[in-house]
């Protein structure tokens, strides 16, 4: 089956994404002001390939802020997990106040010590897995990037300011 363009999708100035006219007319109209034309003024057709990429380059975006923000709280709950395994180092009692969830429970230090260390480690793994996946989002980007960019040329616009 053949795909066909569909005129009725263009690439914004600054999102990078695209926008939906109610008519044709509107489209034309639209095209026709001297504003939002970028670069040479010429325009490429946006087919459906072309859209699905650029939607997936918008989601991938999404999830790579996301990303950002689960790493930083990962990084901290890392950092808080090590000032705890501090202070237990330098505390002298033999039971220790140990929060679960909203409450705290007396406990051995050898049992907080071991619940800590298995803390630390399925922090670290978490902190790992959520950089896998940001190089795995970055790769697609930079490949969709190749694609848009090689058809749209400064047409689209994917950097973030």
């Amino acid at each position: 089956m053949k795909k066909s363009p569909i005129p009725l999708l263009s690439p914004t100035k600054s999102s990078g994404d695209c926008r939906r006219f109610s008519s044709q007319a509107d489209a034309d109209a639209t095209r026709s002001k001297p504003e939002m034309q970028q670069g040479d003024g010429t325009e490429a057709q946006v087919t459906w390939d072309d859209q699905q990429n650029i939607n997936r380059f918008g989601r991938l975006n999404n999830r790579l802020h996301e990303l950002a923000d689960e790493i930083r709280l990962a990084k901290e709950a890392n950092e808080n997990l090590e000032d705890a395994g501090n202070e237990l180092i330098l505390s002298d009692e033999d039971v220790v106040r140990f929060q679960i969830g909203e409450v705290f429970a007396h406990m051995p230090m050898d049992d907080v010590e071991t619940r800590l260390e298995q803390m630390k480690e399925e922090a670290a793994k978490k902190l790992e897995r959520l950089e896998e996946e940001k190089e795995s989002i970055l790769a697609q980007m930079a490949e969709l990037k190749k694609i848009l960019y090689g058809k749209f040329k400064d047409a689209i616009n994917l950097e973030e300011d």
